[in-house]
């Protein structure tokens, strides 16, 4: 069964969720105005208080990721003008995480 863009997102997400560590507060960004970030990220310290370092992550789901250079990189197409909003633009770190939503697995 092929999946359309939407619920590939929408899987991408989900897995992504699961996925990262329980240190790791979430906060979903998809709701709001969709500038190419997907959601915010801040540590949570061993004492269960939040540490204020807070990044963001833009998720792109695909199904079947094609993984290239020997097995370290996924490839996937980002524009030069989101690369460029992404590192010279925010004000804060992002990460990039592919989402292969066929074996659900992370590569960042």
């Amino acid at each position: 069964m092929t999946l359309t863009p939407k619920q590939i997102g929408r899987a991408a997400g989900r897995i992504f969720q699961s996925s990262i560590p329980i240190n790791w507060a979430y906060r979903c960004q998809e709701d709001q105005e969709d500038y190419g970030v997907d959601a915010e990220i801040e540590i949570i310290g061993d004492d269960e208080k939040a540490t204020g370092f807070i990044f963001k992550a833009q998720i792109k789901g695909q199904e079947n990721v094609s993984i290239i250079n020997g097995g370290d990189i996924a490839s996937f197409s980002l524009s030069t003008e989101r690369l460029n909003y992404y590192m010279n633009q925010l004000d804060v770190p992002i990460i990039l995480v592919v989402v292969d939503v066929t074996t659900k697995s992370l590569l960042v």
